[in-house]
């Protein structure tokens, strides 16, 4: 069964941008310049995790971000980039985390807190467990009424 799709309104630092979600999973296309390649992000509600296949021209990998997501009402969600990365190599299990320095600076100048971080860093968690580790569901089965008919369809189970 497919299931419904609805409009969602995401206000980030790319803009405000609308997608698509289906209450587990948001969706969204962005150029990053003007007349550049449009890149499909997907949001695990859930997780706290913004995902994108080979981004920034890097083959066979997709990244991961650590994001807050706050509902504004129930159509329109804010979205922060919490600094910290997962690169995850082809279709897993194999990743990195990066960008932790980057992390360690914003709060150390007081631009995120502890509080902004606990409930992401859970659904992180949530995440590389679900979809990570032992070789598990990546990519997400949950992202498949997103896909565009490309090669990132192909793997998943």
């Amino acid at each position: 069964m497919v299931p419904s799709l609805r409009n969602l309104r995401i206000r980030s630092r790319l803009g405000d941008i609308t997608g698509r979600t289906d209450g587990v999973v948001a969706a969204f296309d962005h150029a990053y310049e003007p007349g550049g390649p449009v890149m499909r992000h997907y949001l695990l509600l859930d997780e706290s995790v913004k995902l994108m296949h080979e981004p920034w021209g890097w083959r066979d990998c997709w990244q991961a971000d650590l994001v807050a997501i706050g509902w504004a009402d129930d159509a329109t969600i804010d979205l922060d980039d919490l600094y910290i990365d997962v690169i995850v190599e082809g279709n897993g299990p194999t990743y990195r985390m990066i960008d932790l320095d980057d992390l360690a600076d914003a709060l150390a100048s007081g631009k995120v807190c502890g509080r902004t971080l606990h409930e992401p860093l859970r659904g992180l968690q949530r995440f590389l467990d679900a979809h990570l580790h032992g070789g598990k569901d990546f990519p997400p089965r949950c992202l498949r009424p997103f896909l565009p008919d490309s090669s990132t369809a192909k793997g998943s189970k």
